[in-house]
């Protein structure tokens, strides 16, 4: 069975799809066999291109999924790893089943190395809950800034500490645009918080490249950052 990695952004515009989307370019080139699930409120698919209409909505209302109808909404990408687009109808995101990730992974996730989801940071909706709770590791993205830390202490104290998310995870801290201002160092952030951390640096045109829609492969550092990620990841499935 597909080990299930969620990435959760302590809030909108952290980089959440674009370090999942990384991530799992990172572990195919690796020949690992991945399907991405894009579950945020976000249009965090907007990292890959095509024209289908298939999504996850289309498995909203399906309280037990078959393995052919998650393979009929898997798309193929370039990249070589699989994905299911995001939510298509953002006005229906309030009814998805709670257990629909953990009853997409049941049905296709012997097919996979790795299952990797972007949470996107909205925790009120069934879809994130969802995500957080199938998995079997969680890496929460923040920034330094104040306003992302305090939102990410918050969630942690009502939700993942609470739910048992907490132990075991990882930090991202994301430090893609210098025009942040930050105010906390990894260091700082790692003994405030008492989870590793990884960094993802600052690369330029991160935050344009963000916007764009596109991951920052390619980037010396960056690279070493998402690869620095998913070592973790495939050390933690060994």
């Amino acid at each position: 069975m597909g080990m299930i990695i969620t990435f959760f952004g302590c809030m909108g515009d952290v980089g959440t799809s674009m370090i999942a989307t990384s991530c799992a370019q990172d572990l195919a080139g690796l020949r690992q066999r991945v399907l991405l699930i894009y579950a945020s409120s976000h249009v965090g698919d907007d990292y890959v291109e095509d024209d289908t209409r298939v999504s996850i909505d289309d498995l909203r209302r399906s309280d037990s999924i078959s393995a052919e109808a998650v393979r009929a909404i898997i798309v193929k990408d370039t990249c070589k790893f699989h994905y299911i687009k995001t939510v298509r109808e953002i006005t229906q995101i309030k009814y998805f089943d709670p257990g629909v990730i953990t009853n997409i992974v049941r049905a296709v996730g012997k097919e996979y190395d790795f299952i990797l989801v972007d949470g996107g940071c909205d925790i009120q909706y069934p879809l994130t809950a969802s995500a957080l709770m199938a998995a079997d590791k969680r890496f929460f993205i923040v920034t330094g800034t104040m306003k992302a830390l305090r939102r990410f202490c918050s969630v942690r104290d009502v939700l993942f500490i609470p739910k048992g998310m907490y132990e075991d995870s990882h930090i991202i801290i994301n430090r893609y645009d210098k025009k942040q201002d930050a105010v906390a160092s990894s260091q700082q952030i790692q003994q405030r918080f008492g989870l590793p951390c990884v960094e993802v640096p600052s690369v330029k045109g991160g935050a344009r490249a963000e916007t764009d829609g596109r991951t920052l492969l390619g980037k010396g550092c960056y690279n070493q950052a998402i690869r620095n990620i998913t070592i973790e990841i495939r050390g933690r499935r060994g």
